[in-house]
């Protein structure tokens, strides 16, 4: 697992090993950081190898740059303006404000990790977006496993990505080995009777609805209304659970190479007491 920033007390220390994470070793990367923040690569290697310091709006370019979360933002500008300070007072006054963020960091992380299974404060973020079971998924298929890729896939700002992975990661449900995003064995299960299910069902029904309207080919979207007998309608319900237990068998041993969504409903539709349908949520 690559180490965390907060494990760094030095920034130039961090930036040289997160350079050397990138793609071919970081090749490039410090050409690119340097136009990004405003200045000469010579300077970004002097900064790098020297005494000197980058500045404050240098420091918050970079962290547009790495797409850090705003905690590790904080975190980095900190550990700059630490170098910076002039005064012993003031560096003991950044170092403080860095130790309560390690702090604070290593608290969630040991939290986190004493249940398999995520609670329900991390579970209202994780249901308030499709993002984030959406990333969690993709990057099961290797070409999506670096920021990047999913940054493209997405068509969304590496920033915003980055704040979602940091969430899996904090809360476990994704770690990172050799520059690579994967996916750990902590699971997610919602029950049909979780405060969850409704944001749940309303993520992805909205983006089924927007898949609609571009008709693609190879998609399948079905809406009908039917009047069928009291009989038939418990013989569809027992065939459509079956149906899931079987496609379920399937994705288990499927290799990952397309993120797919599928949502079915099933349900008795009364206009009159729209309260009383019953949904079997997949």
């Amino acid at each position: 697992m690559e180490k965390s920033l907060y494990s760094y007390n030095d920034y130039k220390t961090y930036v040289l090993d997160r350079i050397k994470r990138e793609p071919k070793a970081g090749r490039g990367i410090r050409q690119k950081l340097a136009e990004y923040i405003g200045c000469q690569v010579a300077y970004v290697s002097h900064v790098l190898s020297g005494e000197r310091d980058f500045s404050v709006e240098q420091a918050e370019g970079i962290t547009r740059f790495f797409a850090m979360t705003s905690d590790e933002s904080e975190y980095f500008i900190w550990l700059v303006e630490k170098d910076r300070a002039g005064t012993s007072q003031t560096k003991s006054f950044f170092e403080k404000l860095l130790q309560q963020k390690r702090e604070k960091y290593l608290q969630l992380k040991n939290r986190v990790n004493i249940s398999n299974e995520l609670d329900d404060a991390a579970k209202s973020t994780y249901y308030s977006d499709y993002l984030y079971s959406a990333i969690h998924m993709i990057v099961t298929i290797p070409k999506f496993q670096t920021p990047k890729a999913i940054s493209e896939a997405f068509g969304i700002s590496l920033q915003k990505i980055s704040q979602v992975l940091e969430f899996l990661k904090t809360n476990g449900l994704i770690t990172e080995h050799a520059g690579k995003l994967i996916p750990t064995s902590k699971y997610l299960f919602i029950d049909k009777a979780s405060p969850f299910i409704l944001q749940h069902h309303t993520n992805w029904r909205m983006h089924a609805l927007q898949n609609v309207r571009k008709s693609e080919e190879n998609d399948l979207h079905l809406s009908m209304a039917v009047t069928i007998s009291e009989k038939d309608a418990k013989a569809l319900q027992r065939r459509i659970s079956e149906f899931i237990e079987e496609i379920s068998e399937t994705i288990k041993k499927s290799p990952e190479e397309k993120l797919m969504a599928i949502g079915i409903d099933f349900f008795r539709f009364n206009p009159l007491h729209l309260k009383k349908a019953t949904h079997f949520p997949f």
